[in-house]
């Protein structure tokens, strides 16, 4: 009779089963490794070409005295020869853009009065911050949406950051976005990446804005769903919920104004133009000189006129001049 041959080289359907099930899980996990990292280097991506368009926001300031305004956030970043992609919506001398918005409430309290209220929606200017055109697009390609205030950003007779107009740009925090509770209500601008979803932002081909879904922050920050308003979400970190993947930088007036080495004509300014201007320096001698060397004064005369000398020239260094 013949033997029945044992196959000793093969596996059994059942070990078979086992090994692919090892290899899918192996497999599996290496898929979501490599996801993760790559939405990882999108989001890098993302956060540094913020950072070169908030460096080349204050080399502007610094060269024009004002904010770039928005560009057209509609056109296609592959129109061949296209003479306004990426260049300031300026018409007659008045910043502009795909949308505008007048803010009523909460305004900062300056003086005089802020006589323009207005925020302008768009997208980065790229070609009149002297970038490439690739910058206005965030690490999943989509357009960067750039809000300005707009009475920073108007070329006028007075630069505007030589006057006292200042930003309207509300900010919220992640965790107590209801109410009036904010962050700030004088931000100057706002670079909004709108994250992997994209949910609220332009494409690279323009057109019309993609939805912003139903995500309430997400709405807030994007405004497709509702009305065009001043305020602005920002995100944290661990944020759990995947439907609000927003990237917020934004400034002030006087931090724009650090950056670029100059302090702005605001309280403290006021208070030490007016301290300067004072002939016998009573104001200044009173909070600085003559004391016994405590805390904030300057015991010795000659002392304390050589400390208001540098006091009063960096002064007229880096406060505005009216």
């Amino acid at each position: 009779m013949l033997k029945k041959l044992k196959n000793t080289n093969g596996f059994s359907l059942s070990e078979l089963s086992v090994v692919l099930a090892i290899i899918g899980t192996i497999l599996g996990g290496s898929i979501s490794v490599v996801l993760y990292q790559t939405e990882s280097i999108k989001e890098e991506q993302t956060l540094k070409k913020m950072k070169i368009i908030e460096e080349a926001i204050a080399s502007f300031v610094a060269l024009n005295r004002r904010l770039p305004c928005p560009a057209d956030g509609s056109l296609d970043i592959n129109t061949a020869g296209s003479v306004t992609y990426g260049q300031e919506a300026m018409v007659a001398n008045v910043c502009n853009g795909n949308y505008s918005y007048t803010v009523s409430t909460n305004l900062p309290s300056t003086t005089p009065a802020i006589s323009n209220a207005d925020i302008i929606t768009g997208a980065v200017p790229v070609v009149s911050l002297r970038l490439p055109k690739e910058v206005m697009l965030d690490g999943w390609g989509r357009k960067f949406t750039y809000v300005v205030s707009r009475g920073l950003s108007s070329n006028s007779t007075t630069s505007p950051f030589d006057s006292e107009e200042d930003g309207v740009i509300k900010i919220k925090n992640f965790t107590n976005p209801a109410g009036a509770n904010y962050v700030t209500n004088r931000a100057a601008y706002v670079i909004l990446s709108h994250g992997k979803s994209g949910a609220g932002g332009w494409k690279s081909n323009g057109g019309t804005r993609l939805s912003s879904g139903t995500d309430t922050k997400k709405v807030e920050n994007s405004h497709t769903s509702g009305a065009i308003n001043e305020v602005f979400v920002l995100n944290i970190s661990n944020n759990s919920a995947n439907t609000f993947d927003d990237i917020i930088k934004y400034k002030n007036k006087e931090q724009i104004s650090l950056e670029i080495n100059t302090i702005l004509s605001g309280q403290v300014c006021d208070d030490a133009v007016t301290a300067l201007n004072d002939s016998n320096q009573t104001v200044l001698t009173a909070k600085l000189c003559g004391g016994t060397g405590g805390t904030g004064k300057i015991a010795s005369n000659p002392d304390c006129a050589i400390y208001l000398a540098s006091f009063g020239e960096l002064i007229r260094k880096r406060c505005i001049q009216r």
